[in-house]
């Protein structure tokens, strides 16, 4: 039996139809938005898909209207987008609704304009070395207003991704020795984030320091969590504790109590 042998131009149809698929997939088939952030004199812009921003943010999915045409069509966060399966034409949008966030930190959003399209939240910074122990100070800050961001801007999946940074940082470099209490305060009492700060403190802390996380706030729910969590502390091995936070899974991720999909299976 004859073996009909691939062509050039098999190969080039073949590589261009995995690039419309993956174009069609990634949601990257219609203009990016323009999106300044941060107040006018230090206003910043970023471009995000439409489809892209619908996916991973309700604040913005509500303000994006879309027309129907046809081809596949796809639903994120109750906004329905559709597209031609080849990307031959765009998604006809109409842009009704300013997505500028004049009281957001650019630094801070830039967090979340590379994660949603790599799944990675950046949060380390390069610097000089005498800076080191400095750069790694600042980014438990980064990460904490990283957090506010993606509850103001309803992203759950952004708020996870954070939560699993703040993992790896504890793994990385230990503990911060101290509680983020602008994290607390912007965070839902039951929270897993408000457990994940309960944790760094009763697991990551020294015992003479703990009083200091119970002067840091005075959120009453924090403070019940916070206490709840340092009585099971004690019946924990040593062997237990220096390797809490190495297989948490979705331990510490929102979409738990809201049922959505972990942003791990998104890309």
């Amino acid at each position: 039996m004859a073996v009909r042998k691939r062509s050039a131009d098999d190969s080039d149809d073949t590589s261009r139809s995995v690039r419309r698929k993956s174009i069609a997939t990634l949601g990257l088939s219609s203009v990016p938005r323009q999106i300044n952030v941060g107040k006018a004199e230090e206003s910043k812009p970023f471009y995000i898909h439409d489809r892209i921003l619908a996916k991973h943010s309700a604040h913005f999915a509500a303000r994006i209207e879309t027309e129907v045409s046809p081809g596949v069509k796809d639903e994120a966060e109750g906004i329905t987008i559709k597209a031609d399966e080849d990307c031959k034409s765009e998604v006809s949008v109409k842009r009704l609704h300013s997505p500028d966030l004049p009281d957001q930190d650019p630094d801070i959003f830039d967090l979340f304009s590379t994660f949603v399209y790599s799944g990675h939240v950046c949060s380390e910074r390069g610097g000089d070395l005498e800076d080191e122990e400095a750069n790694r100070d600042a980014e438990w800050g980064r990460l904490a207003r990283a957090w506010v961001l993606g509850r103001n801007i309803e992203s759950t999946s952004f708020m996870d991704a954070v939560a699993d940074a703040f993992v790896a940082k504890l793994q990385r470099d230990g503990s911060p020795g101290y509680s983020f209490t602008d994290l607390i305060e912007a965070s839902p009492e039951g929270s897993p984030i408000r457990q994940l700060q309960a944790d760094i403190v009763t697991y990551g802390m020294e015992p003479e320091t703990y009083s200091e996380a119970f002067k840091q706030t005075e959120d009453v729910d924090f403070l019940r969590t916070l206490a709840t969590t340092l009585g099971l502390h004690q019946k924990v091995s040593k062997a237990e504790t220096k390797g809490y936070f190495g297989q948490c899974g979705c331990r510490y991720h929102s979409h738990v109590e809201s049922n959505e999909p972990c942003y791990r299976t998104m890309f």
